[in-house]
């Protein structure tokens, strides 16, 4: 959990400076009690079931604590729904328009923890997501530019040629 709650932080705050953001949530989680965060877990897994588009791009960091335990360690089939309906949700909230969540699936396919690790694949969201926002930064240059390292040049136009369609598909309105 602390490795993949320090990634998911460090990324954040690299991608959209949202540290403080950040902090400010987790501080206000702080002090409830482990029914109070169940009862929440359950909200977050209604809303996202519900097609609240917030829910479903946040619902793999906000309900990975619950599942990445000692417990559900020894039950690989509760981790693979997690990481199975995280995807489903990242995808859904993409499709309904919400640009986001074409970061996060980025973030998905780049670090590998709820999806398999595809480079291609997080270069081609992050480029989506680079066409969505109304303002880029320094720090999503700076992405782009690390997540395309990888790849081929030849991979690299398929990658921009196919964000743009997933943009399309997505965001353009």
């Amino acid at each position: 959990i602390e490795k993949l709650n320090s990634k998911t932080i460090a990324a954040n705050q690299n991608a959209s400076g949202m540290s403080d953001d950040i902090k400010a949530k987790a501080a206000v989680c702080a002090d409830l009690t482990q029914t109070q965060y169940m009862a929440y877990v359950d909200m977050i897994e209604f809303a996202a079931a519900s097609g609240v588009v917030e829910a479903q791009a946040s619902y793999s960091n906000l309900v990975a604590p619950t599942i990445l335990t000692d417990e559900s360690i020894k039950n690989p089939k509760r981790i693979e729904e997690y990481r199975a309906k995280s995807m489903r949700y990242y995808h859904s909230a993409a499709q309904s328009g919400y640009a986001p969540a074409l970061q996060s699936l980025s973030f998905a396919y780049s670090d590998g923890y709820v999806t398999a690790k595809d480079d291609y694949a997080a270069y081609k969201y992050l480029q989506a997501y680079s066409l969505a926002v109304t303002r880029r930064t320094p720090s999503l240059d700076k992405l782009l530019i690390r997540f395309q390292s990888g790849l081929t040049p030849q991979q690299i136009a398929s990658a921009q040629r196919e964000a743009i369609a997933i943009y399309s598909a997505c965001c353009r309105r």
